[in-house]
């Protein structure tokens, strides 16, 4: 901790009048969705880019209803933040949709990309009921999940492939997406990987904050394959998906605790959580 510079006020970015700047590791992989991006499906609307805030983005917030804040206390459900790259998959008359958070890809059989290397693998040797019951799922959600495994450093225990697991579903009929404490087990139920649940805590959201460092101090190990460090652990309500007003402005509700273990993996400091 040290003294506040004169001339700053609460909620002001400090880095520059301290002179600090924060450590982002460098990219390591370039997916090269520019090349072969596609229109979006005909049947996703409502959906913007798939996001996870930093806690310091958003500790103190209002709901845009105006009936919640960073005080109410409510119950938050915990999983683990997996490191690799974001991925969505949808089906409708037009086949299967896939593609990162920012934008959705062509398939290439020639060369197919990270999503759907994941995809082929999910399916290999899955029966034609599964894959049905697959597209019956896939046909009313947007099905988003993290490809790990040959794509970042962190490998989970797959390295020279890559795999997805799920995390969470919008809802393309009503438009929004489903609920904290409903997504695990309706994956579950269609034979999907999912993230780890690291349970529930009731209280408000610097509860939950300190519940998840603990948690990764006490534990900094990957749940999903134990011989990988933990990037770190999502927090979002359990019962509700809330528009709040965060530091940058509306965001949806869902904030990151990233481990300090995970930081100082490649022998960098950062203690910013």
């Amino acid at each position: 901790l040290v003294s506040v510079p004169e001339g700053l006020s609460v909620g002001d970015d400090a880095s520059a009048a301290l002179g600090v700047t924060r450590y982002v590791p460098p990219q390591t992989h370039s997916w090269g969705t520019d090349s072969n991006a596609a229109k979006a499906p005909n049947d996703v609307f409502g959906l913007s880019e798939y996001d996870v805030e930093n806690i310091w983005n958003i500790d103190q917030f209002a709901s845009l209803d105006g009936k919640t804040t960073s005080q109410t206390e409510m119950e938050w459900s915990l999983s683990e933040k997996i490191h690799g790259c974001n991925a969505r998959f949808t089906f409708n008359k037009d086949g299967w949709h896939m593609g990162s958070k920012r934008r959705w890809v062509h398939g290439d059989v020639d060369r197919p990309s990270v999503w759907e290397r994941a995809f082929n693998n999910l399916c290999a040797g899955k029966s034609e009921d599964w894959m049905g019951d697959l597209k019956s799922l896939a046909h009313r959600y947007v099905l988003f999940g993290e490809v790990y495994g040959s794509v970042q450093d962190l490998k989970y225990g797959a390295d020279g492939t890559v795999k997805v697991v799920f995390f969470d579903m919008y809802d393309k009929t009503e438009c929004k997406f489903v609920e904290a404490n409903k997504v695990n087990w309706v994956l579950n139920q269609y034979g999907l990987p999912t993230v780890p649940n690291l349970g529930t805590v009731k209280g408000n959201l610097s509860l939950a904050v300190e519940l998840a460092r603990d948690m990764l101090k006490e534990n900094p190990m990957s749940r999903m394959h134990p011989g990988t460090i933990c990037e770190g652990i999502v927090i979002r309500p359990t019962f509700d998906d809330l528009l709040v007003n965060g530091n940058r402005g509306p965001v949806r509700l869902t904030v990151k605790v990233i481990s300090d273990a995970y930081h100082q993996r490649n022998g960098a400091e950062d203690n910013a959580d």
